[in-house]
């Protein structure tokens, strides 16, 4: 696998380090946004308040 994994790198011109960097980083927010989903299907109604909130945030910080 890591020998697939350093050949995408070198075939991409992208340091080996960079490229799991990357990787991982991307996974983890894919994974981030299944778990707010799954969140938001089990929990609708925080997630509305939550949504709310964030909007009042901002709209706090522009009138500011």
């Amino acid at each position: 696998m890591l020998r697939g994994v350093r050949e995408t790198a070198a075939s991409r011109g992208v340091p080996l380090d960079e490229f799991l960097r990357q990787a991982v980083w991307h996974w983890a927010i894919a994974e981030s946004a299944k778990l707010m989903a799954d969140y938001e299907r089990q929990h609708p109604d925080d997630m509305r308040d939550w949504r709310e909130h964030l909007m009042d945030q901002m709209f706090a910080k522009e009138t500011a």
